[in-house]
């Protein structure tokens, strides 16, 4: 096979049905990273987005989970152009 250079833009567009995150990469008491996946209406993940949860982020998620799902939402609409409330 070869492979030649090239400088272009390759464009998709997908209709994002749901969202789902996942957390990995604990540093315990300084970091997590959350990984969104945007998942299209025949249930297959199309994209994905790593947000570095960490300082006055982490320290504020404390016990309460529903912070990470508040996040992951300014996630989403953020690269949804969706307007964050």
């Amino acid at each position: 096979m070869s492979e030649f250079e090239i400088d272009g833009v390759y464009t998709q567009t997908f209709q994002i049905k749901k969202y789902r995150f996942s957390l990995t990469n604990f540093v315990l008491h300084t970091s997590v990273t959350m990984v969104i996946l945007f998942i299209d209406a025949d249930n297959i993940p199309v994209y994905s987005l790593d947000k570095l949860i960490e300082g006055e982020e982490y320290d504020a998620w404390g016990l309460d989970d529903t912070y990470l799902d508040k996040i992951a939402e300014e996630e989403v609409k953020k690269v949804l152009n969706i307007s964050v409330l």
